[in-house]
């Protein structure tokens, strides 16, 4: 740090913090009230909403696998095994579904518009559903296979 910096004195009324280590902003930063914070009404704060269109039938269908698999960790999660023979493939389930349904979102948002950027968002959200989202059928059957054929192998064998 500059010596400049260093040297500086401490906050007056025409400087009302410095460099110091004395008085960094954060250490004297007082948080607003509860009181003191006005809320305007959501109607105020943002654009009238349309109503939401159902996913796409791939969206839907990779949802229930997501829920499915989910539902069997659940049910196995005393078994610590089938828990970290699922981890990477549930984690890729998640995010595979979660872009899914974020495109499917965009896609719907898009319709109706005439502007490039909206038959864009189209026709990725449908390449999306035709090429990513099937891998989740392989993906939830893996999690469904369970953890024998990982712990079969013995830990010399890695």
């Amino acid at each position: 740090m500059p010596a400049s910096r260093r040297s500086m004195k401490a906050p007056t009324a025409s400087r009302p913090w410095t460099w110091s280590d004395a008085s960094w902003p954060w250490k004297t930063a007082r948080w607003p009230s509860a009181s003191s914070i006005s809320y305007a009404p959501i109607s105020t704060r943002r654009r009238q909403r349309r109503p939401a269109l159902p996913p796409p039938r791939a969206t839907r269908d990779a949802l229930l696998r997501l829920e499915e698999a989910s539902q069997a960790l659940l049910d196995a999660r005393s078994d610590l095994a089938a828990a970290g023979s699922a981890a990477t493939d549930y984690m890729r389930l998640f995010a595979l579904v979660g872009f899914g349904w974020m495109w499917s979102r965009m896609a719907a948002a898009a319709a109706g518009k005439g502007s490039p950027l909206a038959r864009r968002k189209q026709v990725m959200a449908q390449y999306f559903a035709d090429r990513m989202l099937p891998q989740t059928i392989g993906l939830a059957a893996s999690i469904a296979g369970g953890s024998n054929a990982i712990m079969a192998l013995e830990a010399d064998l890695f």
